[in-house]
């Protein structure tokens, strides 16, 4: 079983690096930083949040609550949970792997980087 996880790992890490070094170009290394951030996404949740209070009023409330319970849900699982079981070292940490990435982010948490919470997040 272990040396399956190391093929697997093995396999990730040069998926990874394909696309981290072969699809990293000057038009994304510009838009992705801005996207990833939460307060990009912040005004489109607000409108959405807005728009359908104005138009649905009260029948509108457990729709907003089930999305808030959601993501609530969605951000406690991939975080708390699963981070916690699986613990997979993020690139930017890797001693053995960052050396020859691309990274954009101006931080690199110590956190586990399986599941992306992030992406958890906004898929909720």
């Amino acid at each position: 079983m272990y040396t399956i996880w190391k093929k697997i790992e093995h396999w990730d890490q040069i998926f990874f690096t394909y696309i981290n070094c072969k699809g990293s170009n000057h038009f994304f290394d510009i838009i992705m930083p801005w996207a990833r951030e939460a307060a990009t996404w912040a005004p489109l949740y607000l409108f959405i949040g807005v728009f359908v209070l104005y138009n649905f009023r009260l029948k509108a409330l457990p729709w907003i609550f089930s999305f808030i319970a959601t993501v609530s849900l969605s951000d406690i699982i991939s975080s708390r949970v699963v981070k916690e079981f699986v613990i997979r070292i993020r690139p930017c940490r890797d001693p053995s792997f960052s050396q020859g990435i691309h990274v954009l982010a101006k931080y690199c948490p110590m956190s586990s980087s399986f599941t992306s919470s992030h992406a958890a997040n906004h898929f909720a």
